[in-house]
């Protein structure tokens, strides 16, 4: 019989800011430009940008789509829009270039060292993906509904959801080894919430879609 390694205990999340985003009642991939916090939003889909210090919503791209994962490759933006995943001018809105979608249940998305690392929700597992092609080059196992995706330095990083929707728990940050999926960290937030988006800021932040009874844009400390 197959046994389950043992994961390691939880830290208590320290949540370092809250913002409630007038008008906008969920929140799907979360990235940060080194300046600003960008986030996909219902109920278009857009792309928005925000003030990190205020909450303030700075602007607005005007896209439609916009319902999983966002990742900055240090030019440009990234956006799965369905099935296809596109790179796009911050200035202007204008993809630049598409690649498909490499999964039918996509959720975060996070770039590092010249790739795409993306979440497949149901999948339960996060691919690396060239951003050239679209080919699959890696595949890491989950044990838990992966929502956001990031990388704190040589960190992987994914957000998780509750198996069903009437479970109360914390939410949970998991650090994973990128060449195993080995759990090496976990990080709860208080009972109820659902992580969406997250991306860390390149200091000590760690930005999430927080999700009770409304989704606001959340950052941890990270540990």
């Amino acid at each position: 019989m197959t046994t389950r390694p043992q994961l390691p205990s939880p830290l208590p999340a320290a949540i370092v800011a809250d913002f409630a985003i007038p008008g906008i009642d969920q929140i799907h991939g979360v990235t940060f430009d080194g300046t600003h916090v960008w986030f996909a939003a219902g109920p278009d889909g857009d792309l928005l940008c925000v003030d990190p210090k205020t909450g303030e919503v700075v602007r607005r791209l005007g896209l439609t789509g916009c319902e999983s994962g966002t990742a900055w490759d240090g030019r440009h933006l990234w956006q799965i829009r369905r099935e296809r995943i596109d790179q796009i001018d911050r200035e202007t809105g204008k993809t630049l270039h598409s690649i498909p979608t490499p999964d039918p249940h996509p959720s975060g998305m996070a770039w590092a060292a010249g790739h795409l690392w993306v979440g497949s929700y149901l999948g339960r597992r996060i691919l690396k993906v060239d951003p050239k092609t679209g080919k699959v080059l890696k595949t890491l196992a989950s044990d838990r509904l992966v929502t956001g995706v990031t990388w704190a330095g040589g960190e992987l990083w994914h957000g998780t959801y509750p198996e069903r929707a009437e479970d109360v728990e914390p939410g949970e940050l998991r650090q994973i080894d990128p060449e195993t999926g080995e759990v090496r960290r976990r990080v709860h937030l208080p009972a109820g919430t659902r992580i969406s988006g997250t991306e860390f800021d390149g200091k000590d932040r760690i930005w999430l879609g927080s999700r009770t009874t409304k989704d606001t844009l959340r950052a941890v400390r990270k540990p």
